[in-house]
């Protein structure tokens, strides 16, 4: 949950929504929590999508769009805690 909140601010901070801003933001928080890109992309990809398979998920978040983004993870983050 911590980490879908760092990303959602962070994503939500991002002047210039793009895919190079996005992916910076991803790297950001990955170098932070020692992460490898799957460990974060593949669940995104998921609340985002329906599903495991996609574009690039740096393409599908500039896609769908900064508001519709952030809503779709503020949602799976409240579900998750309610499931915790």
């Amino acid at each position: 949950i911590e980490i879908f909140a760092t990303l959602i601010s962070r994503l939500d901070s991002i002047a210039e929504f793009n895919q190079t801003n996005i992916e910076a933001v991803f790297n950001g928080i990955l170098n932070e929590k020692g992460l490898k890109l799957g460990k974060l992309a593949q669940p995104v990809r998921v609340v985002l999508t329906g599903g495991t398979v996609s574009p690039g998920i740096f393409e599908v978040i500039e896609n769908l769009g900064k508001d519709k983004t952030i809503k779709r993870l503020k949602k799976a983050a409240i579900f998750i805690q309610t499931k915790a």
